[in-house]
């Protein structure tokens, strides 16, 4: 249940804070103070679309914070088991942060995307209200309800319908997949290019004999060997000139050898010995670089098989990786070609085969929702009397269709209003009032088989007349009894039995608009309802009555 709310700069509401409890809780307030914001705010915490145009006039941010307990100790593990967020308090402090066009979401101070929330909240809280807008008045959704009414229904146990549920999905979703693949196959068959065309484009590719990874490490090892490359160049211009001096310098040599001086001589010889170090140094690095002849042979080699491959990178792909695929696919697209009219009609066995194991497993789904429908039936007319609408009529009507996640079903909810009339469509039928009672309704009839934390209903007691709406204020005290409930009313008679009443108003501090909300003591509930039920000022008399009510209405 929520424990305490903040809310600040949010619309109208600069800053406020309140504490609800156990039970049902009622909030009161004349139109315009602020009660309406108060579900928007309530709204953000359940992970709704954030609302920028809501941050107060002048703010530039709002804030809305919500604590709540966990009672249910499996919701607890549900929620720790997929996020780790509650601790062994077993408190949730959800918030949202409206700033700069963002949104921050966050829960016990981590924070989290906005479908994270959702995810979490909706078995927290839920909100109603008495509009026909819900998805329990969509026809769309409404299978939905019907499936979970059999799943939590202790009575329908031994149905196993969510057994039975996931037993046909499974089949379905590879009846879908069987499809898409037939479809595809299809596609394949008319996009593909004349077999010749294919086995050239394979034996092209064959008789390079492309190794996996080649042409990228022909890349690697270029790129490292460039720098040889330059060096041998290099080297290759030093002997072509070295060549050309060694040939003077031979000459020079044997010219000043020739020269019988002593005057020379000794200068004769050092030349000599010049000569003879300046060949050993030649050879020495002739003999370095003759390692360099290998990486030029190496490099020649790689340059070639680069050249080679050159055709296959432009018309199959830039990597090795890529070409070996487009092989793979050609050849396989050859087999394909070669058992096209085979793999089609296997293809359409299997889709013949899921299909009938659908139907059959959709024709079980039918039978337990048929047995389904009537325990939901019974149930919402029962409830139905209890809130007025004698002459009323829930029906669920099932209805075949085409296979579909769900199964083969249609399932529709209608309303006989009114004794001899048609039913109809809940959305197409039901009258304000109407309305209210069936979402109470419906809301009594699953709340009571899968309890919510806490439920909140937003004046739902419009359109309802006194004594209508004395049986849904009991109702919903009803309710109150397994979850905590917190209700928007104008109705004296919803005030008189709640068990905290809180008021809302609106001030004006010189400059702006505030809102605020107070718990009333015993003394200003006899009041306020003493207000609602004279309209006006309240006098002796409205207080008496006022106390009454409220005496009638709690016994």
């Amino acid at each position: 249940m929520i424990l305490n709310l903040s809310i600040k700069n949010f619309a109208i509401i600069e800053d406020l804070d309140v504490n609800f409890k156990n039970g049902m809780n009622i909030i009161l307030g004349e139109t315009g103070a602020g009660k309406s914001i108060i579900i928007d705010a309530l709204g953000l915490l359940m992970g709704n679309r954030s609302d920028f145009d809501k941050i107060r006039n002048g703010e530039t941010k709002a804030f809305v914070e919500g604590t709540f307990e966990i009672e249910n100790e499996n919701l607890i593990k549900s929620i720790n088991e997929k996020y780790s967020l509650i601790e062994d308090d077993h408190l949730l402090v959800v918030s949202r942060t409206l700033e700069n066009n963002k949104s921050i979401c966050r829960i016990n101070y981590h924070v989290i995307t906005q479908s994270i929330l959702k995810d979490i909240m909706e078995n927290i809280i839920d909100i109603h209200s008495q509009h026909k807008n819900n998805s329990f008045f969509d026809s769309h959704e409404q299978i939905k309800y019907l499936d979970l009414y059999s799943d939590i229904n202790s009575m329908l146990k031994p149905l196993r319908f969510n057994q039975a549920l996931k037993e046909y999905q499974n089949e379905y979703h590879k009846l879908c997949e069987a499809k898409i693949n037939y479809q595809k196959m299809k596609e394949k068959q008319n996009s593909f290019d004349d077999i010749d065309y294919l086995k050239f484009q394979i034996n092209e590719i064959e008789k390079v004999n492309l190794k996996e990874n080649e042409i990228e490490e022909i890349e690697e090892q270029l790129s490292r060997l460039n720098s040889f490359e330059k060096i041998m160049q290099k080297f290759q211009s030093f002997e072509e000139n070295y060549q050309l001096a060694n040939e003077h310098l031979y000459k020079a040599k044997k010219e000043i050898s020739a020269i019988n001086d002593e005057k020379f001589e000794s200068l004769a010889k050092k030349f000599e010995s010049l000569y003879y170090e300046i060949d050993d140094t030649y050879n020495s690095l002739k003999e370095e670089f003759s390692t360099f002849k290998e990486a030029k042979s190496q490099i020649d080699y790689l340059n070639e098989r680069r050249l080679e491959l050159s055709p296959l990178r432009r018309k199959y792909g830039r990597s090795s990786n890529e070409i070996l695929e487009y092989l793979k696919n050609a050849k396989e697209s050859i087999n394909f070609i070669s058992n096209i009219e085979e793999c089609l009609k296997d293809q359409e066995n299997l889709i013949n085969n899921l299909t009938e194991k659908c139907n059959s497993l959709a024709k079980i789904l039918n039978q337990k929702r048929i047995k389904t429908k009537e325990h939901l039936e019974n149930d919402m007319n029962n409830i139905f009397k209890s809130l007025g609408l004698n002459n009323a009529t829930f029906h669920v009507n099932v209805s075949s269709t085409q296979l579909n996640e769900s199964g083969s079903d249609q399932i529709d909810f209608l309303l006989q209003a009114n004794l001899g009339s048609k039913f109809l469509p809940l959305n197409q039928t039901a009258s304000l009032g109407e309305t209210s009672r069936i979402n109470l309704a419906y809301k009594l009839v699953f709340n009571h088989l899968n309890p919510v934390s806490t439920i909140i209903f937003d004046e739902i007691d419009t359109g309802i007349s006194s004594h209508i709406g004395v049986l849904v204020s009991k109702k919903i005290k009803e309710l109150s009894l397994s979850s905590q409930v917190i209700v928007i009313t104008h109705l004296p008679q919803m005030a008189s039995i709640g068990d905290h009443i809180y008021f809302v108003s609106k001030y004006n501090d010189k400059q702006t608009t505030k809102t605020k909300i107070n718990e009333l003591n015993q003394e200003q509930v006899i009041k306020q309802i003493a207000l609602m039920i004279s309209g006006d000022e309240f006098d002796e008399t409205s207080l008496i009555a006022a106390k009454k009510m409220i005496e009638s209405m709690r016994n």
